[in-house]
């Protein structure tokens, strides 16, 4: 997904540059802290703070969303750890200098709740933040807490302030038009058509004016923050305000005994309510204690159902956590229903292909309810011609849309929803019939999509997803009980995949591979990559499919994929390439994949876009983190090695890491959604082999196979028979034990954050990661 000047996505062109400064009241920060004051003579001497050595991630920038589901308005925290909102954005101040926050590692302490914290250390004193949101009554309110700890033998004073601005950072113009600051979306965007990028807000005034009443932080009238409870905080003696505090500015100077400890929490409305009692009221109604209770009930329901994966990397497992979350935090609910957006970032905001991914992926993580909301708002972008479209010229959207919709059917095992689907697949294949009748190939019209391949003709890539796309409405119909409709439907597939074969051939005798457009040159590879995937339109082993994926290798750096004539790496659209890979028995190449996309994942397990330059500054002042394809492409891949549906049957582990099979280790996938049924399964590895138990609901013919490892010689069962590659398991239970020898490969998590590091180092620069963790 990228934003091109006439859409509403930021893309390759024109990149945001620095404007002139806002007037001077825009960018200033007005430190805010709220409650009683204190003082400690000569603080101000000591050194500044420094920052606890952490695992970072890979951005030097990252961002993540504070987000609750369902509710359009969300939070940012921004690279230097602000809280950064459509009304303002919040800093912290803390130690003997007041410095700001400046902390771009954040931490998940638990992966399965978005409560984000990072640490910084000032003298004997160490700061924790933690930030979270939740909703409180209809009120979706992001709670930022600061605890403090004295680690020393001896007294010691903290001291915290928090400030408010309008934006911080450098300048810039975004992709929509509005200035903003660096690392920041823009605000405020209402009023447009429901599904187009969306940010309420207000717009900057010099007039702003701030005050505080009690523990309350206002402005014009709306309550922006309510602060701590004073009455149970260990403050010093108190003196006047400090010396950085305007108006009516507090600090918090807490005199700590040794080992002491205290907290602070601001509750901040990310939709501000008009100020007074009644809003204090329903705030005070909900402490941090009961806050935090509220925020594991909430995720616990969202997630309820979740296929659980356990895997020996705690990288591997936590990430498919976050990236589900993520997905879920971004949905928002709208006038027409459930909005799937990318983020709540610059990219809050609907797109056919991106949210047919991510409702695939939800589907596939067993989160049914969520996937059927977000296909209900997709039936909007279907025209009265029968066409599924959500931006001018691109045609993937058409594929994309009858894909997601038979999948849900299928992996939900809901029959009564395919048949709900069948007139409007109808009407689409009858749009289709119609185009292609009159186009010169055969094929959907040519165009120019403004995004993606950034090029005009016949974008392979919407004939791909078409061909996909019919498969998937003949697929529905079966599932339906429609015959007649699957054999209608079966013949105008073969007539346009006749067509696309052709197109496909005359393109790759002319460029050596499967290019981005058909019959023109140039073009930026995205759609070509998915040929083989997620339906082998062309077998994945075909030669015009494999001089794909040795193109797409050959183009890659740091193991991802580029974009922008290789000028910037691209964080999601190599996916489909290793899901390729893995389809065509290459699970070395698809591990490795896998491991390369989370050695560049940000330390909250995120992943992102574009605009990072291999081996350059890893960051982007206008491409914000997480991303939401990302995680849709994360979460199938990593089911797809583990549970893989290939010709009507499943297969577990085919793209098991050696990693997870060493010695001792295990793996455990439970209730994993498939087309047939559901699936579980725990498998052990010995120094000699493995054991593998399993409990399926598969139909009677769905074939169910164990594939082992490819380096795997000469296995046997307990019985000493030979077995061969893939073992056909019988019964809905069952369990088995395998003996084999072999040369397990060094594949890991930490091995492939070393090497980055290793080339990072290579090339003269800082190596991007601390750790591997």
């Amino acid at each position: 997904m990228l934003l091109a000047p006439s859409t509403d996505r930021p893309g390759p062109q024109p990149r945001a540059a620095a404007q002139g400064p806002l007037p001077a009241a825009a960018a200033r920060v007005l430190p805010i802290a709220l409650a009683l004051a204190g003082c400690i003579a000569d603080l101000a001497a000591h050194p500044s703070c420094s920052r606890a050595a952490t695992l970072t991630g890979f951005l030097s920038a990252p961002t993540d969303q504070v987000a609750v589901p369902g509710v359009l308005a969300g939070g940012e925290i921004t690279p230097e750890g602000d809280l950064y909102t459509g009304w303002a954005e919040y800093e912290l101040r803390v130690g003997r200098r007041l410095e700001p926050w400046s902390q771009p590692t954040r931490r998940l302490a638990d992966p399965s709740q978005p409560l984000l914290s990072s640490t910084m250390l000032d003298g004997s004193v160490r700061y924790t933040q933690s930030v979270f949101a939740i909703a409180v009554g209809d009120l979706p309110v992001a709670y930022v807490t600061v605890a403090v700890g004295n680690e020393s033998n001896r007294p010691a004073a903290a001291r915290v302030e928090m400030a408010l601005a309008y934006t911080r950072g450098r300048q810039i113009r975004g992709a929509h038009g509005m200035p903003t600051g660096a690392y920041r979306y823009e605000r405020p965007a209402v009023g447009q058509p429901e599904g187009s990028y969306s940010q309420p807000g207000r717009a900057f005034s010099a007039g702003f004016e701030y005050s505080t009443s009690g523990r309350d932080l206002l402005s014009s009238g709306a309550l922006l923050a309510r602060g701590p409870d004073a009455r149970s905080l260990p403050f010093a003696t108190p003196c006047a305000p400090a010396p950085t505090a305007v108006r009516d500015g507090r600090l918090f100077v807490l005199a700590l005994r040794r080992h002491g400890s205290a907290r602070l929490t601001w509750q901040v409305p990310l939709t501000p309510p008009v100020a007074g009692a009644g809003a204090d009221r329903t705030l005070d109604a909900m402490p941090l204690p009961r806050a935090r209770a509220q925020l594991t009930r909430a995720w616990s329901a969202e997630d309820a159902g979740m296929m659980q994966v356990n895997v020996p990397e705690a990288k591997v497992q936590d990430t498919y956590r976050a990236a589900v979350n993520e997905m879920l935090a971004s949905r928002y609910r709208g006038a027409s229903g459930w909005v799937q957006a990318s983020n709540k970032l610059q990219y809050q905001a609907f797109w056919i292909r991106d949210g047919a991914l991510e409702t695939q992926a939800l589907d596939l993580a067993g989160l049914h309810r969520q996937a059927a909301e977000n296909l209900a708002f997709m039936d909007r972008f279907q025209r009265p011609d029968g066409l599924f479209i959500s931006r001018p010229g691109q045609y993937d959207g058409f594929g994309e849309a009858l894909w997601a919709l038979e999948q849900h059917a299928a992996l939900a095992r809901q029959p009564g929803f395919a048949a709900e689907q069948l007139d409007r697949i109808g009407a689409a294949i009858g749009w289709l019939s119609s185009v292609t009748a009159s186009d010169p190939l055969g094929l959907l019209p040519a165009a120019n999509p403004h995004d993606d391949e950034l090029a005009f003709g016949h974008i392979t890539g919407d004939d791909l997803w078409a061909a996909a796309g019919l498969r998937s409405a003949v697929a529905d119909a079966q599932l339906a009980g429609r015959p007649d409709l699957a054999a209608r439907w079966l013949e105008v597939d073969r007539r346009f995949e006749s067509s696309l074969g052709r197109a496909v051939s005359r393109a790759v005798a002319r460029t050596g591979h499967i290019p981005p457009v058909l019959d023109a040159p140039g073009g930026q590879d995205w759609g070509n990559y998915y040929a083989a995937y997620p339906l082998e339109v062309l077998r994945s082993t075909s030669p015009a499919v494999r001089r794909t994926l040795s193109w797409a290798r050959d183009h890659m750096a740091e193991g991802l994929a580029t974009y922008d004539g290789g000028r910037s790496l691209h964080d999601y659209l190599a996916f489909s390439v290793f899901q390729t890979e893995l389809a065509a028995g290459d699970a070395g190449h698809a591990v490795a994949g896998l491991y390369s996309e989370l050695a560049h994942t940000t330390s909250t397990g995120n992943g992102w876009e574009w605009d990072v330059p291999p081996f350059g500054r890893r960051a982007s002042p206008v491409n914000l983190s997480p991303h939401g394809t990302f995680a849709a492409d994360y979460v199938a891949l990593l089911r797809n090695m583990l549970v893989g549906e290939r010709s009507g049957g499943v297969t577990l582990l085919a793209g098991a890491s050696p990693a997870w099979l060493a010695p001792g280790c295990s793996i455990r996938v439970t209730d994993a959604p498939a087309a047939q049924g559901v699936v579980s399964f725990a498998e052990r590895s010995t120094p000699h082999g493995e054991s593998l138990s399993w409990r399926v609901s598969l139909s009677p013919e769905t074939p169910l196979r164990w594939a082992l490892p490819k380096w795997a010689r000469d296995a046997r069962d307990s019985k000493g028979h030979r077995v061969g590659a893939a073992i056909v398991l019988r019964g809905l239970t069952g369990s088995i034990t395998v003996t084999f020898a072999g040369h397990r490969p060094r594949q890991s998590y930490s091995l492939a954050v070393a090497a980055l590091d290793h080339e990072y180092r290579a090339h003269g620069l800082a190596a991007p990661l601390v750790a591997a963790g």
